[in-house]
């Protein structure tokens, strides 16, 4: 880091009427300021009169009369709205400001604190310190002289003081001791965080808060801690810069104030994924200017040498794809991801984009590698289909037939066989793949694959074997196919149909819970079909025989809907 570079102007009471516009100062004097209160040394609240709208806006002033922070709920994305300035210059002005004192009832400690004897009072806190660490510790830190500038190594060494002051020599630590070191932690980084939020374009602010964050998650890993409760703790104090980073008027300041987290994404640090969500935290409030750089940076940071990223920073790379997307600078960085392992829903996305540019070069890369590095090949059925859409595309047929042959046993798309079919040249070699791929769908709809049932039914309809149509008809067939072609089979043998649909047992030991679902809204739709084309006294004979035969009959549902309808059961 830098360490010779200037800091730049910020907003005071000093400075202010020549770094806000004049238009602006004009028209915030028109608005009138009421019940300005400093609740806190240097910190105000009142209500700003803008019209018939009123606000709640509230501005820090440090001790050096910076504005250090300041909030207006017209959520108006300027770094200074008019409201913000008209309590500026209420205050600027030296107008009447009510200091607030609220009365506080005594409780019975501080009554008896104000009674005790000071050397009694002393001895007692003497032997409660050299009893408790924890408490001695968060003594010597509040009442310490406060000299010198602390460096990073004396944050780190502070962190771990108060971890050994509560666990002291234990390799483990429960949740009662987790909730201690917390709470002390709390206290005795309150002056390095404060400081820090004070100036967040400070350096050395700035390297304190990072010892901060990295001791305290370092700490998670070396007592393998599975509790929330320092990541919560960690993730409280960087929400607590987001929105002063924002409101920071200067442009260099803000620059400087990211630029320290940016800095560390380029680094090999365990923090990467932290920073980047708070980044991220600061760009979603940020004005679309400062969105439009931040996202930028983020990009060019983790895409300067994407062979470098492995499958553990998979997550990482999601996300600054996501604010890529999100910030619509995708045309600039697409062709700059590349796929990851394992995370099948980012690659096909990233490759339907490529396909969408008419990137297709690079599309079919990334599906040949991916395919490569799947060792199932129904894994690959994504990627096959993309493959499938850039062969189309480039209007390449050599490759598609042989992406075809290869994606059809995976997905039974009737389309894929008519075009694969078209491709044999002999007679006896169609006939013979016909038959091959036929037998595999049969055993696959056998296994509940709705996919390959589909593919036998459409294929029988091409081939105007309906007969055969009705033969294939068992448990494992869906109803929703059976009904897609029961016109066509009722017309080639309605007494095999009948018969078939009567023996048809439900078969769902390997079925998703998804087909049973949807056999169940199936059923009334096939019910109604199956009595207009039957006879009562038809239907009634059929399901009687077949009760008769067999001892063990189980119903299926359609026939339980039928026996229900002609009062059997």
């Amino acid at each position: 880091m830098d360490t010779t570079s200037t800091k730049p102007a910020e907003i005071s009471l000093q400075n202010y009427l020549k770094l806000l516009p004049k238009d602006l100062i004009k028209q915030a004097e028109k608005n009138k300021v009421r019940e300005c209160d400093e609740e806190q040394k240097g910190h105000f609240v009142a209500y700003v009169d803008d019209g018939d709208e009123t606000y709640d806006v509230s501005i820090n002033i440090s001790t050096k009369g910076e504005v250090t922070a300041n909030n207006c709920d017209c959520k108006n994305n300027k770094l200074f709205c008019l409201h913000k300035t008209a309590l500026l210059l209420h205050i600027g002005s030296d107008k009447k400001i009510v200091y607030k004192v609220k009365a506080k009832k005594k409780s019975k400690t501080e009554s008896l604190l104000e009674q005790a004897d000071s050397d009694a009072l002393r001895d007692w806190i003497r032997e409660l310190l050299s009893k408790n660490k924890d408490i001695e510790l968060s003594f010597v830190h509040h009442f310490a002289a406060k000299s010198g500038q602390l460096l990073p190594e004396d944050v780190v060494q502070i962190t771990i003081e108060a971890v050994k002051a509560v666990v002291k020599n234990k390799k483990n630590i429960d949740a009662t001791q987790l909730k201690k070191v917390v709470d002390l932690w709390t206290e005795v980084h309150t002056a390095i965080v404060n400081q820090y939020l004070a100036n967040t374009a400070n350096e050395n602010g700035f390297e304190n808060f990072n010892a901060i964050i990295d001791s305290c998650m370092k700490f998670t890993h070396i007592f393998e801690i599975n509790s929330i409760r320092i990541s919560k703790y960690v993730e409280g104090l960087l929400k607590k810069s987001v929105d002063i980073i924002n409101s920071l008027f200067d442009e260099e300041t803000w620059k400087k104030a990211t630029g320290f987290y940016m800095q560390l994404l380029g680094e090999k640090s365990g923090l990467k994924m932290l920073y980047l969500a708070h980044l991220t935290d600061i760009l979603s409030i940020s004005n679309e200017e400062r969105k439009k750089e931040l996202a930028t940076q983020i990009a060019e940071q983790f895409l300067q040498n994407t062979n470098t990223i492995s499958a553990n920073h998979a997550d990482l790379i999601i996300s600054v794809f996501t604010i890529v997307e999100t910030n619509g600078l995708l045309p600039i960085y697409l062709s700059k991801f590349k796929p990851l392992r394992y995370e099948n829903d980012f690659n096909e996305k990233l490759i339907e984009l490529l396909i969408g540019q008419k990137s297709l070069e690079l599309a079919k890369e990334y599906c040949l590698e991916c395919i490569e590095t799947n060792y199932r090949d129904e894994y690959n059925v994504p990627y096959l289909i993309l493959l499938k859409k850039i062969y189309l595309f480039a209007n390449d047929q050599n490759n598609l037939a042989k992406v075809l042959e290869r994606l059809f046993p995976l997905t039974f798309c009737f389309e894929d066989y008519l075009l694969i079919s078209q491709k044999i040249d002999l007679d006896e070699d169609r006939k013979k793949w016909r038959s091959k791929m036929l037998a595999r769908a049969v055993n696959a709809a056998r296994q509940n694959n709705s996919f390959a049932a589909a593919f036998v039914f459409s294929l029988m309809a091409h081939e105007k074997k309906f007969l055969r149509m009705i033969e294939y008809l068992t448990s494992y067939t869906p109803y929703e196919i059976i009904i897609q072609y029961f016109d066509l089979m009722v017309s080639a043998s309605k007494e095999k149909l009948l018969n078939a649909l009567i023996t048809r047992h439900d078969s769902y030991g390997w079925g998703s819970e998804e087909q049973k679902n949807n056999d169940r809204k199936t059923i009334p739709a096939l019910t109604d079909l199956v009595m207009k084309n039957y006879h009562q006294n038809e239907l009634k004979l059929a399901i009687s025989k077949e009760t008769k035969r067999s001892y063990y009959f189980r119903p299926g549902m359609l026939v339980e809907e039928l026996m229900i309808r002609l009062n059997l059961k």
